[in-house]
């Protein structure tokens, strides 16, 4: 019995299994997508952007509003 209990340990002795807490992504790089070919590189024709890091997708006005405060969440992240 006690091999067994040293093999797979006691329920009662056992700490409770916490999952890893996933760090949220900052959304710093931004991949911008258009509708048309012809349109490329034209910010104002811009129709989503994808974050390069997480694969998360954007509307235009989401992703200006990661854009301004872009510094600001990083800051925080660092302290």
């Amino acid at each position: 019995m006690g091999f067994l209990r040293k093999l797979f340990g006691s329920k009662s002795q056992a700490p409770p299994v916490v999952p890893p807490e996933q760090p949220l992504c900052p959304h710093t790089t931004l991949v911008a997508h258009w509708e048309d070919a012809a349109a490329m590189g034209d910010d104002s024709k811009v129709s989503s952007y994808t974050c390069d890091a997480c694969g998360q997708s954007f509307s235009r006005p989401e992703a200006e509003a990661l854009r301004s405060s872009e510094g600001e969440r990083l800051k925080q992240r660092l302290r």
